[in-house]
């Protein structure tokens, strides 16, 4: 009901609050949730630290800012309010697709997201960007609860299960991490799967009777239906049960073996270059 009741023109409002608890504190910002849904307080010397519980019925100001609802005007000496200590939030139990800014505030955790490390240039100023994503969403870790980029605990490529306050700013996901323990990344213990061309390049001319024969090398013996072999072009040379099979082209084909990865062994592709002059 907050949420909806936000607009962009800044409203005197009485807002009742029932045992909301602070989950973030960034200077004069701080973020408020039930546990799902949620908003921004910002307003200096407010008072607040991260665990207060709120209840209460107070005045104070409420606009819709980048998205997300935020209230102005309130501290913890404000009339009416009750502030007290040691309350904690269960995780959100929201996809991150469906994370929306009435959800500003809730504490969120993901699995298995992949970073990815950009830098942009605003002026003199060159900023470091950490995307994450399960692959369809986007959120980008943002480091205003806990300075992340002085020894940068996200690289890029690599898997993370990552914990934080959420904010909507502008439709851009963000999850503000905050502490070490709230970045967490993923290792992968699986053994490589070791497959192999052998030759890994070859050249024939054509209507040679003799060449080398290219081996595929399976040194885990992965199952071959776990292993998909294509061609670039298969009308100069392509990959079969058989081995290598030449077509009747002249020119160059890559073959790849690609393994998509199992409970053992990691994914890897393996290729052969293949040119017929």
């Amino acid at each position: 009901a907050l949420f909806n009741a936000a607009t962009d023109t800044k409203t005197d409002v009485y807002v009742t609050f029932n045992n909301w608890v602070v989950t973030g504190v960034n200077g004069g910002q701080l973020f408020v949730s039930d546990g799902t849904n949620g908003f921004i307080v910002y307003q200096k010397d407010h008072g607040f630290v991260v665990g207060n519980v709120l209840s209460g019925t107070v005045s104070c100001s409420l606009v819709l800012y980048n998205g997300s609802a935020e209230l102005t005007g309130l501290t913890s000496q404000t009339e009416g309010l009750e502030v007290n200590t040691g309350g904690s939030v269960d995780i959100a139990d929201v996809p991150l697709a469906d994370l929306t800014g009435v959800n500003t505030g809730a504490l969120v955790s993901y699995k298995n997201l992949t970073c990815n490390v950009t830098t942009t240039t605003s002026g003199d100023n060159t900023y470091t960007n950490y995307d994450l994503t399960d692959g369809t969403t986007i959120i980008r870790a943002h480091s205003s609860l806990y300075d992340f980029t002085v020894t940068p605990d996200f690289e890029d490529g690599k898997q993370y299960n990552v914990t934080g306050v959420f904010v909507l700013n502008n439709q851009a996901k963000r999850i503000l991490p905050r502490s070490v323990e709230d970045i967490e990344e993923v290792k992968d213990d699986r053994a490589a799967a070791e497959i192999a061309f052998n030759p890994e390049t070859l050249t024939i001319t054509q209507g040679d009777t003799e060449y080398t024969t290219p081996e595929f090398l399976n040194p885990n013996e992965i199952a071959l239906e776990e292993i998909s072999f294509t061609s670039s072009n298969a009308n100069i040379a392509d990959w079969d049960d058989s081995g290598l099979v030449l077509g009747s082209e002249i020119g160059t084909a890559t073959i790849t073996a690609t393994f998509k990865g199992n409970t053992t062994y990691k994914p890897a592709t393996a290729t052969l270059v293949v040119t017929v002059n």
